[in-house]
Parts: C-alpha cells; sequence; structure tokens
C-alpha cells in the first residue's frame, strides 16, 4: 500500500478515535506478511484486487489463479470458529470450493459462495 493510502488510513482512524497499539498500519507486500504472520484473528475481511503487479511484490497477483494459496494462508491465521468475509471485484469470479475443502481443515470449515448482483448497470 502506498504512502499516501496509509496517511489516508491513519488519519481516518485519528479523526474515528481509534489510536493505540491495536490498530497498525504496516506497508509490505501483504503476500509475504500474511504468509509469515504469527498472530490469530476471529474474522479476517478480505478484498484483494483482481491483479496486481506492485514494484513491492515478488510475483504478480492474480485473483482467480492465486485465491487458494491467499486462502490457505488466511484460513492458518483464522482462529477456530472465526469468520473470513472475501469479497472481489473481478468479473466472473468463481471461487474454487473443492479446492478450499481439499486445504485440509479437517472438515471444521464451511465454505460457501455468495453472490450479490449488481443493482446499477
Amino acid at each position: 500500500m502506498s504512502r499516501t493510502y496509509l496517511e489516508w488510513a491513519e488519519k481516518n482512524l485519528r479523526v474515528n478515535g481509534l489510536t493505540g497499539r491495536q490498530h497498525r498500519l504496516i506497508q509490505a507486500d501483504c503476500l509475504s506478511w500474511l504468509h509469515n504472520a504469527d498472530e490469530q484473528f476471529d474474522v479476517i475481511f478480505i478484498d484483494p484486487p483482481t491483479f496486481s503487479n506492485s514494484k513491492r511484490m515478488e510475483n504478480t497477483f492474480d485473483v482467480q489463479r492465486d485465491h487458494l494459496a491467499l486462502m490457505k494462508d488466511l484460513q492458518r491465521i483464522l482462529r477456530r470458529n472465526g469468520t473470513i468475509m472475501f469479497s472481489n471485484n473481478k468479473r466472473g469470479f468463481q471461487m474454487d470450493l473443492a479446492g478450499l475443502n481439499a486445504l485440509g481443515s479437517g472438515g471444521e470449515r464451511n465454505y460457501r459462495q455468495d453472490t450479490v448482483r449488481r443493482l446499477c448497470p
């Protein structure tokens, strides 16, 4: 994430009274950070880009191609009975539900794909 966006986020946190150590803004390759994260979360909201070739990343990111690897890392840091809310804007995106179920979660995870129809043309 660019420095400009981080500064905007910092300002928005401050304006809304959300300051302190529990609110951290990190400028990093998010996939590397996620892969190495050692924290656990109850709820994870994620809205990855359709495609990225950021200079901060080692490789390109394509949400259709890479969502299983992303979900595997998310699953690793999700607490038992936690929830991942995955959203994206790729037209025609198909979540690989069979692939998700094969990640080895031991049947503890329940995957469902909700599709929200566009209200505007």
